[in-house]
């Protein structure tokens, strides 16, 4: 079971026009155990609406005690029709591209990883769960 533990957000204006720009950063744990994080970046002013994001999968060397490798998925986030579209991007294309060790994939890596499932599996989440990010398409 995925629980996602939802830390205050991050406020800033843009510096062209002044309109709020929102960060995230959540935590997420599979069966009560740190699995994961996220980050998610949107901006009032976009038109069509968009959420930046990265889930960053932690994979946990074999006692559980320390992080040996992260893998970051970057996507994007829009509505369209009433639905929640998510697509993986380029990691050149992330605002979160020089995080020290974590391996941001591209878009062909991040569609062709045998975790990619679990990825989507946690926007699932996001879009039913963050209240933030469920807002921020409402408004």
């Amino acid at each position: 079971m995925i629980t996602i533990e939802f830390e205050k957000p991050q406020f800033e204006k843009c510096n062209c026009c002044n309109a709020k720009i929102t960060q995230l950063t959540r935590f997420v744990y599979q069966d009560n155990e740190a699995f994961a994080y996220y980050y998610a970046k949107f901006e009032d002013h976009n038109n069509p609406k968009v959420a930046e994001c990265l889930v960053v999968l932690c994979e946990w060397d074999e006692n559980n005690e320390e992080i040996i490798k992260k893998t970051g998925f970057p996507f994007k986030i829009w509505v369209k029709d009433d639905n929640y579209n998510i697509t993986l991007t380029k990691k050149d294309e992330c605002p979160w591209k020089n995080i020290p060790e974590v391996e941001i994939l591209d878009r062909e890596q991040s569609l062709n990883h045998l975790q990619k499932s679990d990825v989507f599996h946690i926007t699932d989440h996001i879009v039913a769960e963050d209240k933030e990010v469920i807002a921020y398409f409402e408004n």
